[in-house]
């Protein structure tokens, strides 16, 4: 991320191919959420692995998305045993 920019991540879940993340392009690419990854009532600390064996993390605040799409990713994080608070 270029400092001072914003930077916007497509993250997704389907039961067939778990947890991936769009880079580049058109291409999801699959990830390892890691059991560091925080949930709270005011952000998600993310933290992940790339096929590739690259670790990233991201900050993501409540306010950067709808209430509704803040809760279901939260849920789905937690209920995938990813998360915790």
């Amino acid at each position: 991320m270029v400092s001072g920019g914003i930077s916007v991540a497509y993250l997704r879940y389907t039961p067939e191919h778990g947890w991936s993340l769009l880079g580049t392009g058109d291409h999801y690419g699959s990830i390892e959420i890691q059991a560091s990854t925080v949930v709270t009532g005011l952000l998600i600390a993310l933290h992940w692995v790339h096929d590739k064996g690259r670790c990233e993390s991201m900050i993501i605040l409540k306010d950067a998305m709808s209430n509704d799409d803040y809760r279901k990713l939260s849920v789905c994080l937690i209920i995938s045993r990813h998360g915790h608070g």
